[in-house]
Order: structure tokens, then C-alpha cells, then sequence
């Protein structure tokens, strides 16, 4: 298995290679994410190559700041390779200390997605029916609630 590097910086110009190497369904599903400074971004890396991206977003709601939101995305070429597994991990643990609760929401036809977050740990919380109108398909996608108590 390869070496990979998890850092928490990178240059725009990287991660917009990075994000030419996601396959056309995962970008679509991964066009809403964005930079602010409400984020802490984690960035995998294979040498001098983004292969892997996740953050956890602090919510803004003064109640709420024991909860933060995790998104996640691998390269179409390093899924399956255990590179998920080392983000997800490196993130929640990140998380310890600094939050109560982590939560994150997955399309709920995406299976390999809701039972890669089951193994890290998170419990299915709920269904969002018809939330998201996907153009692509021309039609509605469901999205399961998942969150991991620390």
C-alpha cells in the first residue's frame, strides 16, 4: 500500500486537479461543498497529489456548537483502497474533545456510502424523503441522517 499524507492546507490550484479526477456522478455529487471559514479541511495526499478530501463544518447556531457536519470525497481511483477509511478516522479523531457530535448526511441509494460511514462508527438518525431534485436523473433523491456520538 501506498504512503499517504494527511495535511490540512493545500493550493487552490490542487485541489482544482483534485477535483478533475472525480468521475462525473461523484463531482455531481459533490458540486455543492465550498470554503468557508466556518470549515477545518483535511486533504490526503499520494506524494504531491490530492487523492482525498473531507471537512467537518462548525454549525452557527450558538444551541449548536457541540455538532459539526463531515463531508467527504475519494478519487474515483483510490476508492476501495482504504484511504476513506484513514480520512474518516483521522477527522473523527480530530473531532474528540472539540465536539459532542458528528453528523453528516448520504444520498440513501448511495450503499457503499451509508455502510462505509456504518463502519466508522455512525448511526443511521433519520430519512430526508425527496430532498435534493437531481437534474442528472430527473427526479428526487432521498438522503439518510447519520451521526456518530463522541
Amino acid at each position: 500500500m501506498a504512503l499517504f499524507e494527511i495535511r490540512d492546507t493545500c493550493a487552490p490550484e490542487s485541489f482544482q486537479d483534485f477535483m478533475k479526477t472525480l468521475g462525473h456522478r461523484t463531482s455531481r455529487n459533490f458540486d455543492h461543498f465550498y470554503w468557508d471559514d466556518n470549515y477545518k479541511t483535511f486533504y490526503v495526499y499520494e506524494g504531491k497529489t490530492i487523492i482525498a478530501y473531507g471537512f467537518l463544518r462548525k454549525t452557527d447556531h450558538p444551541r449548536r456548537q457541540h455538532v459539526c457536519v463531515l463531508g467527504m470525497v475519494v478519487s474515483d481511483s483510490h476508492q476501495g483502497k482504504g484511504v476513506g477509511t484513514l480520512l474518516g478516522h483521522h477527522m473523527i479523531n480530530w473531532a474528540r474533545g472539540k465536539y459532542k457530535k458528528i453528523a453528516l448526511g448520504v444520498y440513501s441509494d448511495n450503499y457503499r456510502g451509508v455502510s462505509f460511514y456504518t463502519k466508522l462508527g455512525f448511526e443511521n438518525e433519520g430519512l430526508l424523503e425527496k430532498e435534493e431534485y437531481d437534474d442528472w436523473r430527473q427526479d428526487y433523491r432521498d438522503i439518510t441522517q447519520m451521526a456518530l456520538f463522541l
